[in-house]
């Protein structure tokens, strides 16, 4: 009975490990600069990423696809949080109902290896999910 209590505790405990290593991308801030809004996310990941390039869409309060772009968020240093803005022209940070990261163009971690999944959240009122 032990040897089926350790795999099956072993394959309910991967999907944990594999968040805590997954990139956490956090909506920081979003705020109006002229007619562009400026998005200011925190970025961390407990591994060195070498490259994390997101495809984002943006959604508007009506539920309506707006703009389908990539965030290039760069490379990340394993267990420190970096800030990446990125500037939306011709849009209104009120309009933004939700940011949705479609898929992942590109991560790699330094290793080599592919990431884990982000995690996604937000400290303002725009949802955020992946």
């Amino acid at each position: 009975m032990k040897h089926r209590i350790i795999p099956t505790l072993l394959m309910t405990l991967a999907p944990v490990a594999a968040l805590a290593n997954s990139p956490k991308i956090e909506l920081n801030k979003a705020e109006q600069a002229d007619s562009a809004c400026r998005l200011t996310f925190t970025a961390a990941s407990a591994d060195s990423v070498k490259s994390l390039v997101l495809e984002t869409v943006l959604i508007d309060t009506a539920g309506e696809v707006q703009l389908l772009t990539l965030f290039d968020f760069q490379s990340l240093p394993g267990g420190k949080t970096r800030v990446r803005q990125f500037d939306l022209p011709h849009t209104q940070c009120a309009a933004i109902g939700q940011i949705l990261f479609n898929g992942i163009h590109a991560c790699r971690l330094d290793s080599g290896a592919e990431c884990a999944v982000p995690v996604y959240g937000s400290r303002n009122g725009i949802e955020v999910s992946g």
